[in-house]
């Protein structure tokens, strides 16, 4: 099964990762998970960090393959610490993930992700108590436009 995963660092996107790390260990069959992390931070490209967590057990957790000249110094800091955070969550289920970073909206591109082939998309919805009833606004346009199945964790 190939699963996107919008994942922002936040704790509903927290919640959403680790709600697939624990269905794909109870499914028990080879899957591939791939989280996408939307920025509208000055970028020179869209890049993409593979981890094989699997091959790394027992050591400790780094990104060491970000391509630093390619984004800005505040949102490297970003991108590293939520990346670390999903490596750590990663590493206990032993599962291989792959973090793509993109620069634009996250609707836009993470429906432009979504479209090459993948099997379920995951978001997390709208955790606001005072926010206005419903999904939020980027997990609904997405809930409608997706041609892939669409989760949406709250």
């Amino acid at each position: 099964m190939k699963i996107l995963v919008a994942f922002d660092g936040s704790p509903l996107s927290l919640k959403a990762y680790r709600l697939i790390l624990d269905i794909v260990k109870k499914l028990n069959e080879p899957s591939e998970i791939h989280l996408i992390y939307v920025t509208d931070a000055p970028m020179v490209k869209p890049f993409r960090v593979h981890h094989d967590i699997t091959v790394g057990v027992g050591v400790p957790v780094t990104i060491s393959s970000i391509p630093y000249e390619s984004i800005g110094r505040e949102e490297f800091r970003r991108v590293h610490e939520v990346m670390e955070d999903a490596l750590t969550e990663a590493e206990t289920y032993k599962v291989s993930i792959d973090f793509i970073v993109k620069r634009g909206k996250p609707e836009e591109e993470i429906l432009r992700e979504a479209e090459k082939g993948y099997d379920l998309l995951v978001i997390g919805g709208r955790d606001e108590p005072m926010a206005i009833p419903g999904l939020g606004h980027i997990a609904e346009a997405i809930a409608k436009k997706s041609r892939c199945t669409v989760l949406i964790v709250k």
